[in-house]
């Protein structure tokens, strides 16, 4: 075999000169010794995290009676197939796991084959058109949000489609991805204004929004300080104020009242579902919480002398502030008053919890203020930033944060510098350019940092006092579990997606051709710790 490969005869008066040669086959072994060759190591693609063979999806849709060759470009698969391209997309999205909005099905007369009888798989990559930036945006959108392509209005945002600041990460990754820039107020752009947005020229790195980063260094900081492997705090209280920030973007945008609502609602459930969860686990196997903190109600019903009282402060004050604005803003009232006076209106609120943080009234012991609802003016500064519009109400703020962050923390002028420094980054710069390198690693750290911040405290205490590996651990279980729950939730959609219920309705979309009623399948509606871990 080796001498097949000689290129004159003068090769091969020269006789075997190599031991080995890789030819990209791959084989098993058989108990009697023989090899099977089964495939080519170039026909395995990576793509969304999944590591797919090309021969194994030809094999597996042969088996169900489709003829097909399978090819990759980039992040699509492009299908030919005698069948029907919806049944051969439906088909490789159930195989495969990858979105459908990512197979590129083509119905073909013949399969495309070589002179000797071989697939032809560069002609199967020729027969897939060239991917419409329009296209691609709308794929982008159907994947994050867990949506069918087909059903996306061209009209509405990011936030209209559901868009929340649990996963607002991973979409504007992926937007400057398919863009090459990531434009301002991207979250409240339609996705034909995204559409329309030319190609920009080249530049160095990638946008990093700076909420971003915040996130990805806090739970950095977070974890760090409570697995004693520096002593930086103050990460808890720049989330809070990130969550404020991303409350005003991404609740608060100008959708109708009822969609507000249920934005929050779904924001909400987001948080308090995988907090309850995992509480309810720890509960069976641990003695790390109490009932009271599966009921996120640890700070009104403690036991406040616990060792892990102050353990899940941030979800408990972050979860009951959403709750409580969720109730207020229900008014059609103050509905209306938000709408009309967005700054003024958030300020209010800023006032409301300056009056928390100095004590005017509250039930709270001084030496706890910091880790209950009276924290709730970090979250107010940085609901009140997001609807800042000119620069004095920005130079107010940051004021405001300056004066009120003296003291707050005691002596410990570190850690309020330390606050102070990102939260004024997140008033005066707005995204930070940065190798794309590191904006993909702080993106992956963003996105986690809930299931981070729930789980490192039963992860780094079983390393002891090996510290940077029980943090790296921490992080990299957060992350696991990101993905985990994300590749769940893309199942479910399409498994949804796959058992279509008929009815009869008129043209839903924008992009529907006829306004005639017409029978159409539509999916369902988407629905022991030491005593520094008690305190972010």
């Amino acid at each position: 075999m080796m001498m097949g490969y000689a290129q004159s005869i003068a090769d091969l008066a020269m006789g075997p000169g190599v031991d080995e040669l890789r030819t990209g086959d791959l084989a098993r072994r058989a108990p009697d010794g023989l090899f099977e060759v089964v495939g080519r190591a170039n026909r395995f693609v990576k793509m969304f995290g999944l590591r797919i063979d090309l021969a194994r999806v030809e094999t597996e849709l042969r088996e169900r009676g489709i003829a097909a060759l399978c090819a990759a470009d980039e992040d699509t698969l492009v299908i030919a197939a005698t069948h029907p391209a919806d049944a051969v997309r439906a088909a490789v999205t159930d195989i495969t796991g990858v979105p459908g909005g990512s197979v590129r099905a083509i119905t073909v007369d013949e399969l495309p084959m070589l002179s000797s009888g071989k697939p032809d798989y560069p002609a199967v990559r020729a027969l897939a058109p060239p991917v419409r930036a329009g296209t691609q945006l709308r794929e982008v959108f159907a994947d994050v949000l867990h949506l069918d392509p087909d059903t996306i209005d061209p009209d509405a945002s990011f936030v209209d489609l559901g868009g929340n600041s649990l996963i607002y990460v991973s979409m504007s990754v992926r937007l400057e991805k398919a863009l090459g820039t990531l434009p301002a107020q991207w979250q409240q752009l339609s996705l034909r204004e995204l559409e329309g947005i030319g190609t920009p020229k080249r530049r160095w790195g990638t946008t990093l929004e700076t909420s971003v980063a915040l996130r990805a260094a806090a739970i950095v900081l977070i974890v760090g300080s409570h697995a004693e492997l520096f002593q930086m705090w103050g990460g808890a209280h720049i989330l809070l104020g990130v969550a404020g920030y991303n409350f005003g973007r991404f609740c608060l945008t100008a959708v109708g009242r009822r969609e507000r609502i249920g934005h929050l609602r779904s924001t909400i459930g987001w948080i308090v579902v995988p907090t309850v969860a995992w509480v309810a686990w720890a509960l069976l196997f641990t003695d790390h919480y109490h009932l009271t903190n599966l009921l996120l109600a640890d700070k009104f019903l403690g036991p406040p002398d616990s060792m892990t009282s102050g353990r899940l402060w941030f979800i408990e004050v972050l979860v009951w502030i959403l709750v409580l604005l969720a109730c207020l803003l229900w008014l059609p009232g103050m509905d209306r008053t938000e709408r009309r006076h967005p700054f003024t209106f958030a300020v209010v609120f800023l006032v409301i919890g300056l009056a928390l943080r100095y004590q005017v009234f509250g039930p709270y012991p001084v030496r706890d203020a910091m880790f209950t609802m009276l924290a709730f003016w970090f979250f107010a500064a940085g609901w009140a930033v997001s609807k800042a519009t000119t620069f004095w109400q920005r130079a107010a703020i940051t004021c405001v944060l300056a004066g009120a962050l003296h003291g707050y923390f005691g002596h410990n002028t570190v850690r309020e510098m330390l606050v102070f420094g990102g939260l004024a980054l997140l008033i005066w710069v707005p995204a930070i350019r940065c190798p794309a390198p590191v904006s993909a690693a702080a993106a992956v750290l963003a996105e986690a940092s809930l299931y981070t911040y729930l789980t490192h405290y039963q992860v780094y205490p079983l390393f002891g006092e090996h510290r940077v590996a029980g943090v790296i651990a921490s992080l990299l279980v957060g992350i696991a579990l990101t993905y985990l729950m994300t590749m769940l939730r893309r199942r479910i959609r399409q498994r949804s997606a796959a058992r279509p219920s008929w009815t009869t309705v008129a043209a839903m979309t924008p992009s529907s051709r006829t306004s005639d009623a017409v029978t159409t399948p539509r999916p369902p509606a988407a629905a022991g710790e030491r005593d520094s871990s008690r305190f972010h």
